[in-house]
């Protein structure tokens, strides 16, 4: 019996173990997605901040309201442009190194902008926050498609909007007190930081494909993208209508 139950033991530590890694093989995908929801919440952070620091940024750069708009607006002309190009290159290339490498952007790009001392330097960094965050959206629904069933990817998604809205929450009221108790340019570098952090994180913990073959195109093959498919997309009525009504549901807000 002694004999019996000493081969017993193993074997029971053996299916907890088991049991262990299959919880953290469900786990890991909802540590990325965490990931790229806080890339989500760090751009809405990035876009809204020159809103809590106008009359600062109006007297360093000797600016009216007209200039500081066409300096915050660098940010989504830069943003327009790379939005064209962000999803073909995550199809195409690794997702891992090209997130990392928009995230760390951003970081780089709040640094400059927090030590810059010309207007037009500042005019640069906010073009390279909107390069870097145009990744932001794609990167997590691509992310979702990945790393979760199909069956999830709707209710994975649901999240985004949740994390948006708290970065452009945080990008107010938190932002602007840290921005009155240090200075805006203290308020930037920790911006900065937090960039090159999540960066590194992103690297560190990140795959690039789902090795363990939940995901629902994780066998799914690299094909190029031809100018005819663009054009497709472009003809699409039903991809217009979807443009306008997601344009016009951010149209409203309230100005100061």
């Amino acid at each position: 019996m002694t004999m019996l139950n000493s081969s017993a033991e193993p074997s029971a530590d053996f299916t907890r173990a088991n049991k262990a890694g299959i919880s953290l093989k469900q786990l890991y995908p909802w540590v990325i997605i965490f990931l790229c929801a806080l890339f989500a919440f760090y751009k809405y952070v990035l876009q809204v901040s020159p809103s809590v620091m106008t009359t600062d940024l109006m007297h360093q750069f000797k600016v009216n309201g007209a200039g500081l708009g066409n300096l915050a607006a660098t940010y989504f002309y830069a943003y327009l442009v790379a939005q064209l190009f962000a999803g073909p290159l995550l199809d195409r290339y690794s997702p891992r190194f090209l997130i990392t490498t928009a995230i760390v952007i951003c970081g780089v790009a709040a640094f400059a902008f927090a030590n810059t001392q010309t207007l037009m330097t500042a005019e640069f960094s906010r073009a390279f926050m909107g390069i870097g965050t145009a990744f932001a959206t794609v990167s997590y629904m691509k992310m979702s498609v990945l790393w979760f069933r199909p069956n999830q990817v709707a209710f994975v998604d649901g999240f985004l909007g949740t994390a948006a809205m708290v970065g452009a929450m945080c990008g107010q009221i938190p932002l602007a007190f840290l921005v009155t108790h240090t200075s805006w340019r203290t308020s930037l570098i920790y911006c900065g930081i937090f960039g090159v952090i999540l960066g590194a994180a992103f690297l560190l913990i990140v795959k690039d494909k789902n090795t363990h073959g939940s995901g629902s195109v994780a066998t799914a093959k690299h094909t190029m993208i031809r100018l005819s498919d663009i054009v497709a997309i472009l003809k699409s009525k039903k991809n217009w209508i979807l443009t306008f009504y997601s344009g016009l549901a951010f149209t409203p807000q309230r100005r100061h």
